[in-house]
This record gives structure tokens, sequence and C-alpha cells, in this order.
């Protein structure tokens, strides 16, 4: 069970972009990004057995625009369907689902490489994400929703906002600031 809130603007569309990955090898990996139609898609495959995989209904091509983005994954969940949410700009998003979200835990939170904006192949080199990415926020054994990250201000414009719980065990909490732009600023170091 984790959550994963990112706020990001893309630069470059039409081509896959790589928001998160967790990878332990080729048939062992996770990876959430934006594909060459513009859909927000994830896939998990564990000893080379897809998992779940889906990609949202929409598009999102406003290279102008932040989007929040928050991802849940509550593999304990009883209702297949609610065991991944994806939520944009605070709404929930329509997906179609490839594959039966299973309630296998997956490989997120194991003691394998993971990444913000790269995916990683043993037989290519690595793709990057070509975007700005803020705020990113991973919780560790909790699945939360974006009201917990941002919120709609009196004058209707969707800003962040301080996240005030807690992050478990391999939270973290990335803000990119300038100044110190790798720096875990969670807590756990």
């Amino acid at each position: 069970t984790w959550t994963l809130s990112l706020w990001a603007k893309r630069a470059n569309l039409g081509s896959e972009q790589s928001l998160f990955n967790a990878w332990q090898n080729d048939n062992s990996r996770l990876s959430f990004n934006w594909n060459t139609s513009d859909k927000l898609t994830m896939y998990e495959q564990t000893s080379g057995n897809v998992t779940w995989e889906f990609s949202s209904d929409a598009v999102y091509r406003d290279a102008s625009a932040w989007h929040h983005i928050v991802l849940v994954r509550d593999a304990a969940n009883g209702v297949a369907a609610d065991r991944t949410k994806v939520y944009v700009n605070g709404s929930l998003a329509d997906l179609t689902q490839t594959t039966t979200l299973s309630d296998v835990d997956g490989i997120v939170n194991q003691s394998i490489l993971h990444s913000m904006g790269r995916e990683n192949h043993s037989n290519s080199p690595a793709s990057y994400l070509d975007a700005y990415i803020a705020e990113t926020h991973f919780i560790d054994g909790q699945a939360i929703g974006p009201e917990n990250f941002a919120l709609t201000d009196s004058n209707g414009v969707y800003n962040p906002i301080r996240y005030t719980g807690t992050y478990g065990t391999n939270g973290f909490y990335l803000p990119f600031e300038a100044s110190d732009i790798g720096a875990d600023k969670s807590g756990n170091g």
C-alpha cells in the first residue's frame, strides 16, 4: 500500500516519458509514464507475469500547465477496481484496464532501484523524462487521496498545500528546491 503524489509540467509530447519506475530486472519492474499517445499508463510485472496494467482514457497534451498526479496503490483492497487509482488535478481519472488489478503486493518498496523521471532497461539505454517535476511525495503504507496534497482556493485555482501526514518507513518528500535539488525533506533521509 502506497501513494505517489507529484506535480509535472510536460516539455515533450508524443513520446514515452517515465514518471516513476521500480526495476529489479526486465522481468520484474513497474513503470508509470506518459505513453506516445499522451495517456498516463502503468504496468507492473513480477517474475515475467503482468500483475496489473492500465492506461488513462484522457490524454494530457497541455505543455503549458502543471498537472498534479496522484497514484494510489492498495493491493489489499477487496474491490479490484479500487486497488489502483489515479487522480489528475484532484479528479479521479477514468482508466482502461488491460489486466485485472491483482492483489499482489508487487515490487515497489523492495530493496531494488526506484527512479523518478527515468525508466531502466537492461537491453537498452535508460529513457528519461523531458518535463519539470515538483512537490513529489511518496507515502509508504497509506492509500490517501489528492486532498492531502492540493486544494482549490477561493479564486478557483488548484494549488499544492503542505502535506501534514506521515511518510512511513520508505516514504520520501522531494520538493526539488534549487539549492538542494535531490534532498529528501520527509525526515526519513
